[in-house]
């Protein structure tokens, strides 16, 4: 019966993880977006005037890096969820497992 309890409660873990995988890899698709805007904005401004402009260069540059980063965060973030995912199967497949044979023993 604990066992199952266990059981439950990686379940659940499981759901989370998968919900908290969904919310990151929205706010990740929100930042790549702004990214591929923050890309277009540039290319038409540098078509539109002289690329002479080195302060706004240097912010649009500065503004670029911190949405790199946290693309790159979000990405990370993810492939921890993933394998935290596919450690939980595997510890409720492990469980599964000796529950039933604990039950066939009883037979």
């Amino acid at each position: 019966m604990n066992d199952k309890i266990i059981q439950f409660q990686k379940l659940h873990d499981l759901l989370d993880m998968k919900e908290e995988a969904k919310d990151i890899k929205s706010e990740l698709a929100k930042h790549e977006d702004n990214f591929n805007d923050a890309v277009r904005k540039r290319s038409m401004i540098i078509s539109r005037f002289d690329s002479k402009d080195n302060d706004n260069e240097d912010h649009f540059l500065e503004q670029l890096r911190l949405i790199e980063e946290k693309i790159h965060f979000h990405r990370e973030k993810i492939s921890q969820l993933q394998q935290q995912q596919v450690n939980q199967r595997e510890a409720i497949v492990i469980l599964e497992t000796e529950i039933k044979m604990e039950e066939n023993g009883k037979n």
